[in-house]
């Protein structure tokens, strides 16, 4: 989604400035400590003041972290984002503050050190406000969906013989992998005409076994696949293929889900969690079913009821469509941005003069 924003801005004219604060290179390393990533620290904040004094930006989008440590080295390259008194607006992708900072004094000195002083900030949810405005009142709390490029072109059918449910995410194990083969595997007892796809990369390479190991030990091999990392017309075509989507997610910091509405872009039913702002996504019912993601069973039980009632698929396919289209397209996502831009300039404005 950074590289997705900075698209945007240039397509609807801002001049930008891009510092990439990632530290780590591959989803195995991330909040794993290195002496790259300690060696990181130094090189972002003299980049930081280098860009104040010899490129003089009027703003900055932050994105900012939520983790402990990532946190704490987010308030730090704030504090010098402050010294250079360059206004920021920090861009909330995760969720945890509220949590974070009742956990004592330092960590609510951190988590307001790194919020209090913002110009604003863009969450991805309406729910989501909660968990920061206890530091950002919530008129300066802009919500901005993201949103994606249109590519799909699902055609609508009843008739296939065989039902294609999808799992498509890293292969973290709080993002509901095992629990998808979990429910597969009650599934499968009782509907033969279905097939399971799990594509996704790898976070750990000992996970991924453990998952074909589950599909090996329960003899489901026939039923599953397992494809791994997919991209580009690999994925859309995927997408185009499947009947269901499933996105059991519990992991602690989802907020979106953006996988969500690729698979709403191709008409496909979606059965996802209430983490975060999903349920403003996936409404229960309508485009889909919230679950409990760590109930293979509820999840199993979704999954049955639309394998069994394809007019209920097609329909809330169809639904899931329309909310895209009206809500997460690129184009809505590039007016939101533009909007709120605007909004916080007029902010500045006000307080300058």
């Amino acid at each position: 989604m950074a590289k997705t924003m900075l698209s945007v801005l240039k397509t609807l004219g801002y001049e930008i400035i891009f510092i990439d604060k990632s530290f780590s290179k591959s989803i195995d390393k991330i909040g794993r400590p290195s002496l790259r990533k300690v060696l990181r620290i130094p090189v972002l904040a003299i980049k930081i003041i280098l860009t104040f004094i010899f490129q003089r930006p009027v703003m900055c989008i932050y994105f900012i972290a939520v983790g402990k440590s990532a946190l704490t080295i987010d308030a730090f390259l704030l504090m010098l984002i402050r010294t250079c008194r360059l206004p920021y607006i920090l861009r909330f992708g995760g969720k945890g503050y509220r949590q974070l900072q009742n956990n004592g004094l330092i960590w609510k000195l951190i988590v307001y050190l790194a919020l209090s002083k913002a110009l604003g900030g863009i969450v991805l949810g309406q729910t989501m406000r909660h968990d920061v405005n206890m530091f950002i009142p919530d008129e300066r709390l802009v919500y901005v969906p993201n949103g994606i490029a249109f590519k799909a072109s699902k055609h609508f059918t009843t008739k296939k013989k065989c039902v294609q449910i999808l799992y498509l995410s890293n292969l973290v194990p709080s993002k509901g992998p095992m629990e998808f083969l979990k429910a597969a595997n009650i599934v499968l007892r009782k509907h033969q005409n279905v097939y399971f796809i799990v594509a996704g990369a790898d976070s750990t390479q000992s996970f991924t076994q453990q998952l074909g190991s589950y599909i090996i030990s329960n003899k489901l091999d026939e039923h599953i696949q397992m494809l791994g990392l997919v991209t580009g017309k690999e994925k859309e075509r995927l997408m185009a293929s499947s009947d269901i989507f499933v996105f059991p997610s519990y992991f602690k910091y989802e907020v979106f889900g953006t996988v969500n509405i690729e698979a709403m872009s191709f008409g496909l039913p979606i059965i996802s969690s209430n983490e975060g702002a999903i349920p403003e996504i996936v409404k229960d019912g309508v485009n889909g079913f919230i679950v409990d993601p760590k109930s293979p069973e509820d999840i199993a039980y979704k999954i049955g009821i639309l394998i069994e009632n394809p007019d209920l698929r097609q329909k809330m396919g169809m639904n899931g469509r329309e909310i895209f289209r009206s809500k997460f397209t690129l184009e809505a996502f590039s007016e939101n941005l533009d909007g709120a831009i605007m909004y916080f300039e007029e902010i500045l404005k006000n307080r300058k003069s």
